[in-house]
């Protein structure tokens, strides 16, 4: 997409908005995680696919200015992953609640993912990417999600009942 400025902000706030509208609507697919570890992995390997469709189609005229649309295209290829993202974290603490027991399981969870997340990307940059290409990259990179989705779908063990939203704050009148 480019290494300007304004696309790293729109990167940034495109997985920061989508992450907090998954985790705000997590607790609703509770049992699903499988599922958006699949979508993720089968949208990473699509990705060159669904790349080069934009370039073809309509939408990646839609704006004049290059600087706008380089943050459209942004926003609508990386809203779906982030989205995932966003549904994966708050499940996988639900899980390890379920599991251990734990009260606190998030910030466990969550600074294990944010670990992960520093981890994979040195080796994609600097390992994955340069041996393989950007292309086949992603087909690695999905075909791990894909893997992880598939084997918690397989473990019947990790079924996590539907989660509560939590109640907002009273407001004072």
């Amino acid at each position: 997409l480019g290494d300007m400025f304004y696309v790293h902000a729109a990167l940034l706030s495109v997985f920061i908005a989508a992450m907090a509208a998954g985790a705000r609507t997590a607790h609703r697919f509770a049992p699903h995680l499988w599922l958006f570890e699949l979508s993720a992995g089968l949208y990473a390997a699509a990705l060159p696919l669904i790349s080069r469709a934009y370039e073809l189609s309509p939408l990646c005229r839609l704006f004049p200015d290059p600087r706008l649309q380089t943050v459209f295209a942004s926003v609508l290829l990386l809203c779906v992953p982030a989205l995932c993202m966003g549904m994966s974290i708050p499940l996988y603490a639900a899980y390890l609640k379920a599991e251990t027991r734990e009260p606190d399981a998030f910030p466990a969870v969550y600074g294990l993912y944010n670990l992960g997340a520093c981890a994979s990307v040195f080796a994609a940059e600097f390992v994955i990417f340069p041996a393989a290409g950007i292309s086949r990259s992603l087909l690695i990179l999905g075909c791990v999600n894909i893997a992880c989705g598939v084997i918690l779908r397989l473990r019947p063990r990790l079924a996590v009942p539907a989660l509560r939203p939590r109640a907002a704050p009273a407001v004072a009148a």
